[in-house]
């Protein structure tokens, strides 16, 4: 009897392990099985790569352009915000041309020994003179000798703006003195004929130019009156 109830004993032992065996079989099966994910080191190189990255993609962003209007209301407003700019003069000075005088200032000192019909032309003998590399003085000199104009001109002057005793056509009233329509051709004549016909040949001095000019024998006087001339306009 005692063998039957060991028996039994051990029986039921190996069930029990048997059923506890088979339940955590079964326990184990139905676990889901979590998924173990490998994480990567991140490193100081690949955080700065990534920054460079987004700072490109930032500037290859192109932003809108203003309208035109938009502009031109900036443009406007930036305008209307600054001061008035006040005209400024600026003095140039001009170049000296002869004894130390600039161009008006020797204008103006011829100025002081033309008279009558030919008062205010210095600045027009001037001009020409210093473009063509002639004396002023002596261009003058000849023109009060020949035609008067210290105090009052003479007739070709008055009648037919001949200056300086030019011969040639269209004829003074029949005589062999050229006519001029204006004073100012008639200046410009005779300054032609004194440079093509004298300057050009290397005559340039009242002493060169007297014979030629004259084509008598008181060219010595000639030469004198000049001169005094000459001086006579230097010193006014």
């Amino acid at each position: 009897m005692g063998k039957k109830i060991g028996l039994l004993l051990v029986m039921i032992s190996m069930m029990m392990i048997g059923s506890a065996c088979l339940l955590e079989y079964i326990a184990f099966k139905e676990t889901p099985v979590v998924e173990t994910r490998h994480h990567e080191k991140v490193t100081l190189k690949d955080m700065m790569e990534a920054r460079t990255l987004l700072v490109k993609e930032k500037e290859e962003q192109v932003e809108e352009e203003p309208t035109v209007t938009e502009k031109q209301i900036a443009i406007q407003e930036v305008i209307e915000t600054k001061e008035p700019i006040e005209d400024v003069t600026v003095e140039v000075a001009q170049p000296v041309v002869f004894e130390d005088m600039t161009l008006e200032q020797l204008g103006e000192k011829l100025n002081r020994s033309l008279h009558s019909n030919i008062a205010g032309y210095g600045p027009v003998i001037a001009a020409i003179a210093i473009e063509r590399g002639m004396d002023p003085y002596l261009s003058v000199a000849i023109i009060l000798h020949e035609t008067g104009c210290k105090w009052s001109c003479s007739y070709l002057v008055q009648a037919c703006n001949n200056v300086g005793g030019q011969k040639g056509g269209p004829s003074c009233n029949g005589g062999a003195y050229k006519a001029y329509a204006t004073l100012e051709e008639g200046i410009t004549g005779y300054m032609d004929n004194l440079y093509n016909n004298y300057y050009a040949h290397g005559l340039n001095t009242a002493e060169t130019i007297a014979q030629k000019y004259v084509g008598t024998s008181s060219w010595s006087e000639w030469v004198a009156k000049v001169n005094d001339y000459i001086a006579a306009i230097r010193a006014a």
